[in-house]
């Protein structure tokens, strides 16, 4: 994992240094006196120098705390302390004149290189028996959840600019803000959920909310940001909404496609042979996401939604027809990614509240924006907790219930979202829309994302940790290998290893049973499970879900909505039938009695 981290720092900094050179490249053409090309060379390295330092500055920090078991700080906001501090000390030292054009953030680099490995990471590495047995709730909180937040929050923040009580932004403003802020991003909250062993169905609610909940307010934000090139009337918004769906839904396609494409392939082309064809299966595996969210994205539609499903569809798919070391490679790389990315957008973040030009004059509406957000999460949470629980059969109790709401911190999308509407509303108001964001998204990460810690245990939100899962081989393994390199008291382990060994002959006694009784028909569910928990472990594989379990539990739950609308569709068919049968009938009749007459 420390390789690949590494490895993937330096794959940042060739971004970066491409970025930088770009960006060097239109400032030799504005200036009077050009700055030689060394020298352009040698800032751009410095820049470079700076990001990665504050990255691996971060990191270190977020271990030290993590070690420490710190309840108040985590790696996001060490990220923000870390990137705010060398930002303040760039305009100390006069620094920021000649960094900052150089560590300007770009929205496409991030749209294009950021954002697709962190969205890939969450479909890829999620628990999907969790997410698909709530499915149905994790929709309700993402769609029309955040239909709720960005409406409420637009509504407000439109109505106190009318008021007089702070900057009076217009309505496409203030719509386009409510979009950009639902956009949460609650990386800390999900930190401290994996720590203390929280609630697994709480954490898939938060965890699937967040995640769909991006691709929503995207995708909003484009459909909103179109009003301002058209005209606002009942057909335009019917059309967007039309829009909104056709997004969504050819976006799923695209990605799920790729990801059985890759799954067929992988299945009639194993790599059986190890070495380059491992190499050029695990190669195939890892740009294939990256091709379906750029076919998205070139053919106007959502990269996030595409490349989100085709993790999840490669998960299921893919997974099981390729190798154990590409299986265990393609997920420490995904997480490296997303950490490494993610992290980057959080000090980049902290950076920019100094090197970026903020509206300070503007902070009464920060404020405003602060309250109105709480309101608007409250409006969204607690409405869809209660359907969920009087209509489709949820048990999502009050603390639950708050703990979600506490969760809706911000983050990278809400800020990436931001710089856009910057340069979107650059001569309108889109400098306090940054501002009020930037300040938004420290609210919320230092004082929710702080205290998520202490209100889990208030609330006894976790469960009882699993046994640990031994395997006999590891003390042999190591006495072993201490008797290789001569290390001293091996001979201590010895007896140990033998009696695991012993425990394990019993265990195989055990597992040979149960197989008779399989074949027998006598063998229960219960113990065909304990089975094969046992046996994964010992072949390295229990990390892989049995999407078998939540496959079972999403069918049986679809399964009655599938049969209501059969039966409905049959029902009007046959009412069809019957009328047309009598229309043709008395048609028969007419001409008869014309035929007559």
């Amino acid at each position: 994992m420390k390789v690949v981290h590494l490895a993937l720092l330096l794959l940042l900094a060739i971004v970066q240094s491409e970025c930088f050179g770009s960006i060097m490249s239109e400032r030799r053409n504005e200036v009077e006196e050009p700055i030689s090309e060394s020298k352009e060379e040698k800032l751009a390295e410095w820049a470079m120098l700076l990001h990665v330092s504050l990255l691996l500055i971060t990191f270190v920090f977020g271990f030290v705390l993590s070690q420490w078991q710190c309840k108040y700080l985590g790696e996001s906001g060490a990220g923000l302390i870390v990137g705010s501090l060398a930002g303040a000390i760039l305009v100390v030292s006069n620094g920021v004149d000649k960094f900052q054009e150089l560590v300007k953030f770009q929205e496409a680099i991030f749209f294009l290189v950021l954002l697709p490995p962190i969205i890939f990471e969450a479909g890829y590495n999620m628990k999907r028996r969790y997410f698909f047995r709530n499915i149905g709730g994790i929709c309700m909180f993402a769609f029309l959840g955040t239909f709720i937040s960005t409406f409420v929050v637009g509504g407000l923040v439109y109505l106190v600019g009318q008021a007089g009580m702070a900057v009076e932004f217009g309505l496409l403003e203030s719509m386009v803000f409510g979009a950009l802020i639902s956009a949460t991003d609650p990386v800390t909250v999900l930190a401290v959920f994996s720590k203390l062993n929280a609630d697994m169905d709480l954490f898939s609610f938060i965890f699937g909310e967040s995640v769909l909940n991006d691709a929503v307010a995207i995708v909003l934000y484009v459909t909103l940001g179109s009003f301002r090139t058209q005209e606002f009337t009942p057909l335009a918004v019917l059309m967007a909404a039309l829009q909104f769906i056709e997004i969504f839904s050819v976006s799923f396609f695209i990605g799920v496609g790729f990801a059985m494409i890759l799954a067929y392939w992988c299945k009639r082309n194993p790599a059986k042979g190890g070495g380059e064809l491992e190499h050029a299966q695990l190669a195939c595996v890892v740009m294939t996401p990256y091709l379906a969210y750029l076919t998205a994205e070139s053919t106007y539609q959502s990269g996030i939604v595409t490349i989100l499903f085709c993790g999840i569809g490669m998960a299921v798919f893919v997974r099981p027809n390729i190798s154990q070391h590409s299986r265990d490679f393609s997920s420490d790389l995904a997480k490296s990614l997303a950490h490494i990315f993610e992290t980057y957008v959080f000090v980049y973040l902290g950076l920019s509240l100094f090197t970026i030009e903020q509206v300070w004059d503007t902070a009464v509406m920060s404020v405003y924006a602060m309250v109105i957000c709480l309101f608007a999460r409250l409006c969204n949470v607690y409405p869809c907790s209660f359907i969920l629980n009087k209509f489709c059969g949820g048990s999502i109790d009050y603390k639950k219930q708050f703990t979600i709401w506490f969760s809706g911190l911000r983050g990278a999308i809400a800020f990436v979202l931001a710089l856009k509407a910057r340069e979107d509303f650059k001569d309108e108001h889109g400098d306090t829309i940054l501002t009020t964001t930037i300040l938004v998204i420290f609210f919320t990460v230092f004082v929710f994302g702080g205290y998520i810690w202490p209100l889990l245990e208030r609330f006894d939100l976790r469960v009882p940790p699993e046994q640990s899962r031994h395997n006999p081989y590891h003390s042999t393994i190591n006495v072993v290998q201490m008797a290789n390199q001569r290390v001293e008291g091996h001979e201590d382990l010895v007896d140990q290893a033998i009696d695991d060994l012993r425990q394990h002959v019993s265990d195989l006694q055990t597992d040979m049973e149960t197989l008779a009784l399989i074949k027998t028909g006598e063998c229960s569910r219960t113990w065909r499970d304990e089975l094969l928990v046992r046996l994964r472990e010992l072949c390295h594989d229990f990390d892989d879900e049995d999407d078998s379990t939540w496959v079972g539990e999403v069918a049986t739950c679809i399964q009655p909505l599938f049969t209501t609308v059969v039966t409905k569709a049959k029902r009007y068919v046959t009412l069809f039938e019957e009328d047309l049968e009598e229309e043709t009938t008395e048609s028969i009749q007419m001409i008869q009695m014309n035929e007559r007459a």
